[in-house]
């Protein structure tokens, strides 16, 4: 009906005619029927409901989408929360590294302070990074404030990344300081230890806020030992430092008698623990423990210690570093004393684990098992920092004591001593791989040898539950690394270690007969060192001569010490009162 209605006024109205104004007529229109209908219609009451459902559907979809847009807002702001707080971590331990550099060349200066001589070689590390502590105080103070983000909240991210480029420098200018690029005046010396103070305490500081910050687990890290001197706890300090020369004796232990034998002669000797042994951090990067950072964390020692070295000796894989430090830092270790491990890797033609991959195939070799990742035989991806742990320390720590007895038996198994003994179980026969690990290829005896009474054998057990193994195998993961970072240096000497050297092995030792015996290996280091002061091959003695056979050891270690009494500091090693004589 009122469709109709409509239709018919619109046909009426089509056929009127309009004059315009330009006419000069003036036309008015009746209203029309329709139009009288229209203004007094009412909508039937089905309409009005559906008009009605209308608006209500209308403020609902208006409601839900007012609605969705706070949702939305709020789950933006969450994520830009979420992604600062991302980057403040990330931030935070950035600072916390440089941190450390700081730390480091703050107990330099501690020890400079205390006795040091301005002539110090390490003074050119102070300047460059004291210039980087304004950086990691800015992040510090920075990152205090990231758990009330700014508004708005997509601005604290942009400031974190601009921060941490800055961050970003601290490395390459440590670097330079330690290269010795920057020295120094010894009238800005204060300023620098007052910046660096400052430094650590905001850093101190910025752990208060974030408590989740890593710590390191040992008492003895350098962050550790600075906090103490920093805060004045020097009481704390004596103790902590008397309980963890309690700890660290397991590992040093096995140069008990030599450090007494060479301080009765007059000779002040160290034995430190090398890191991931003992007390000692152990970094998660495997590179971290080639022979170059080895070598630093010598040359810093003598520096905390303020004396120059007058021989270094190592044993096994102290040997092995033996060689390559003596090769990479001749002026700092003048005098060399290597026992049982000869100069194989410095004078390997071709990477060492890979040559041992061609030559023992699928056969299982320790080496190679130290080095296995997933394939046998495949170099360990030192690189990769998802390569954490092997099957080798996975075996180890699964029976630590079994483990080391197995151990040492096997590296004495030709003397008299042990060949007299009874075998527990017969070591497995099976070259291959796929036959098993390391711990079942060992002899285990019913008993020890008179040289490792069962409370040594505590020690060294107690000190590797601590440590783990996998600092220890790390050590053989980077073999084919240090013979690259020393193939340089080595080539450049001529092939030669040019320093005073001598040489100590058991005669019966398993890695002398490796090497074709001892009238091979002798060959062989005389051929490797232009001063060779000797070669002695102890009789009846395996391969832990320090443990076996420790007077006749001490007896050829000493007389190659004083033999080397009279031979002058090498040039650019500094002259400093007490002098270390080891």
């Amino acid at each position: 009906m009122v469709r109709s209605r409509a239709q018919k006024a619109e046909n009426d109205s089509k056929g009127k005619v309009l004059f315009g104004p330009s006419s000069g007529i003036q036309v008015h229109l009746a209203r029309s029927d329709a139009e009288e209908d229209l203004k007094d219609f009412t909508p039937s009451e089905k309409v009005a409901q559906k008009q009605e459902r209308g608006e209500e559907q209308e403020l609902q979809f208006r409601e839900a989408l007012e609605s969705e847009v706070q949702s939305l807002h709020a789950d933006m702001e969450a994520r830009a929360k979420f992604e600062a707080g991302t980057l403040a971590a990330q931030l935070r331990a950035e600072a916390e590294d440089s941190g450390e550099a700081a730390s480091r060349a703050l107990a330099r200066l501690v020890a400079w302070r205390e006795a040091a001589d301005p002539r110090r070689q390490w003074l050119a590390e102070v300047v460059p990074i004291a210039r980087s502590c304004a950086q990691i105080r800015a992040a510090a103070e920075f990152i205090k404030v990231c758990k009330t983000p700014p508004e708005p909240p997509h601005s604290l991210g942009a400031a974190l990344s601009a921060v941490q480029k800055q961050l970003g420098t601290l490395e390459s200018q440590a670097e330079r300081a330690a290269s010795g690029a920057e020295s120094p005046r010894e009238g800005q010396l204060p300023q620098v230890f007052q910046k660096l103070q400052n430094a650590l305490k905001a850093l101190a500081e910025l752990k208060v806020t974030y408590p989740d910050m890593p710590r390191s687990p040992h008492r003895n890290s350098p962050m550790a030992f600075l906090e103490r001197k920093l805060y004045g706890r020097e009481e704390e300090a004596d103790a902590e430092a008397t309980a963890e020369a309690s700890e660290a004796e397991g590992s040093r232990y096995s140069w008990r008698a030599q450090l007494a034998a060479l301080a009765s002669a007059g000779f002040y000797a160290v034995a430190p623990d090398l890191r991931g042994f003992g007390a000692t951090e152990s970094p998660k990067e495997v590179a971290s423990f080639d022979c170059e950072c080895i070598g630093n964390d010598m040359l810093a020692l003598l520096k905390v210690l303020g004396r120059s070295c007058y021989a270094l000796v190592g044993h096994d894989w102290g040997a092995i570093l033996a060689w390559h430090l003596g090769c990479l830092f001749p002026e700092a270790f003048p005098r060399l004393c290597v026992m049982s491990v000869p100069p194989v890797t410095l004078v390997a033609k071709v990477p060492p684990v890979d040559r041992m991959s061609q030559q023992y195939g699928e056969d299982f070799y320790y080496i190679l098992y130290h080095n296995e990742y997933q394939d046998y035989g495949k170099p360990w991806p030192i690189d990769d920092p998802a390569a954490f742990t092997g099957p080798a320390e996975k075996e180890y720590e699964a029976d630590v004591e079994g483990f080391l007895k197995r151990l040492y038996l096997s590296g004495a198994l030709s003397t008299s001593e042990v060949k007299a003994m009874t075998l527990e179980a017969p070591p497995c026969q099976d070259p291959k791989r796929s036959a098993g690990g390391q711990l079942d290829r060992l002899p285990l005896c019913t008993s020890l040898p008179s040289w490792m009474p069962q409370e040594a054998l505590d020690r060294f057990v107690e000190a590797f539950k601590a440590s783990g193994f996998r600092g220890g195998i790390n050590y053989y993961r980077c073999l084919n690394r240090n013979w690259q970072k020393t193939k340089s240096a080595f080539q450049k000497a001529g092939g030669k270690i040019k320093q005073p050297t001598f040489f100590i092995g058991g005669e019966l030792d398993p890695v002398i007969k490796t090497y074709g015996g001892p009238e091979a290996t002798a060959t062989m280091v005389s051929k490797v060192c232009s001063d060779l002061r000797g070669c002695c091959f102890i009789a009846d003695c395996g391969h832990w001569n320090t443990q076996e056979k420790p007077h006749e050891t001490n007896q050829a270690l000493l007389r190659f010490l004083e033999s080397t009494r009279d031979l002058p500091d090498l040039p650019g090693l500094p002259d400093l009162p007490g002098r270390s004589r080891l």
